[in-house]
């Protein structure tokens, strides 16, 4: 479908990853499965946490060429936090390289987007 998308308009619809999942989300970068959803109460519809390690990074190889990405990031404070947000985000700008758009820090947390060029992490 995105393929078709792009096909017909002439440019890759943007991708935003994360939502809810980046207020409570751990990047593990020793995981072996992509994803893994801890359910505290059976029948949530959205799991108490989420861990994801460098094999979810792999999925966006199928989408089309020239998508960009905005991704979630976890927010926590803190010094432990603050490392661990870092990571996430080296792990993903290694990853996604030019086609990552902007961070956004936790869901909604402020709105703030944090395009790539203000970082000074754009090509």
């Amino acid at each position: 479908m995105l393929q078709n998308l792009k096909d017909i308009s002439g440019a890759a619809a943007p991708i935003r990853v994360g939502g809810t999942t980046a207020n409570h989300a751990i990047w593990t970068p020793n995981q072996k499965e992509a994803i893994v959803q801890n359910f505290a109460i059976p029948g949530a519809d959205q799991p108490a946490n989420v861990t994801w390690g460098p094999k979810y990074l792999e999925s966006f190889k199928v989408f089309p060429e020239g998508t960009k990405y905005t991704v979630g990031l976890t927010f926590d404070s803190g010094a432990k936090g603050e490392s661990a947000t870092v990571a996430e985000a080296t792990a993903f700008y290694k990853s996604i390289g030019q086609d990552l758009y902007a961070f956004e820090v936790g869901n909604e947390f402020d709105g703030t987007l944090f395009p790539m060029h203000a970082l000074g992490l754009s090509n």
